[in-house]
């Protein structure tokens, strides 16, 4: 592994991926476009290429980085009711998230496929973990299954809640989605 890059960089590298998360959440993908973050950014095309070679590059950054704060608020937790609470939470709302958007992305980019599954397994294994603590009498094959189930759940609920409810109702849904994913997890 070579040197870290200098402190200024990474700061910069973080501001990019910052502006480009936003601009993904309020442009969506087809206004993931790299001139405009460049611009958005206040650089020049080239200079953010110097950070991120190309849009699947960025993408990938913002996906990791989206990953590591997530992780970092679910790993610490010990209750399957605690962690299926945080994720919900953290994917309800009327914007689309990060994961659902590269997600639906990276069913055409195996560049996306890859780091979108990376991501997940880890996720599976928190939650898998979870499972065969709250019941010993799942096997670890039953416990993946669960944790695949309770993430479908929670990843894919907002997108259909916010479009057939409208954002009025969509947090009563979600709070019943939030008792969905927590009877899966704990279904015997």
């Amino acid at each position: 592994m070579g040197p870290s890059p200098p402190p200024e960089t990474s700061r910069r590298r973080s501001e990019v991926l910052v502006v480009a998360r936003q601009t993904l959440l309020d442009q969506g993908a087809d206004g993931f476009v790299m001139r405009r973050i460049a611009d958005r950014a206040g650089m020049k095309l080239g200079n953010l290429q110097y950070y991120f070679a190309t849009r699947d590059d960025l993408l990938e950054a913002i996906l990791r980085a989206e990953h590591v704060a997530d992780f970092g608020l679910i790993s610490a937790e010990t209750e399957v009711d605690t962690v299926i609470e945080a994720l919900v939470g953290r994917f309800a709302g009327p914007t689309p998230s990060v994961y659902s958007l590269v997600g639906a992305l990276a069913a055409h980019n195996r560049q996306l496929m890859t780091a979108w599954a990376e991501v997940h397994e880890q996720i599976y294994g928190l939650v898998s973990g979870l499972i065969q603590r709250f019941d010993s009498s799942v096997t670890p094959s039953q416990a993946r299954i669960r944790s695949i189930l309770v993430m479908a759940l929670i990843e894919g609920s907002p997108t259909q809640v916010y479009r057939s409810t409208g954002a009025t109702s969509a947090e009563a849904m979600m709070t019943q989605v939030a008792a969905a994913a927590r009877a899966v997890a704990k279904s015997a």
